[in-house]
């Protein structure tokens, strides 16, 4: 998401974004368990969850797109 952002391909990083908050929702036991990775034909949460790494990339690429400048 960082990486397409930076090339200046807004639209495509936030449709990347979208991507990982799903996998990010998605759990084995529950939802946001941020878990350690996502297998990569199935989109199936994997590795250990509540992985502090994994939420602090998802708030950085946040970040990175821009959601945190927006305002309700």
């Amino acid at each position: 998401v960082q990486f397409i952002s930076r090339l200046g391909m807004r639209s495509l990083a936030m449709q990347e974004l979208l991507k990982l908050a799903r996998i990010n929702q998605r759990g084995v036991q529950g939802e946001w368990e941020f878990n350690e990775w996502a297998h990569a034909r199935t989109g199936n949460p994997m590795g250990k969850a509540y992985q502090a790494w994994s939420a602090a990339e998802f708030i950085l690429a946040c970040h990175e797109v821009g959601l945190d400048e927006l305002q309700s």
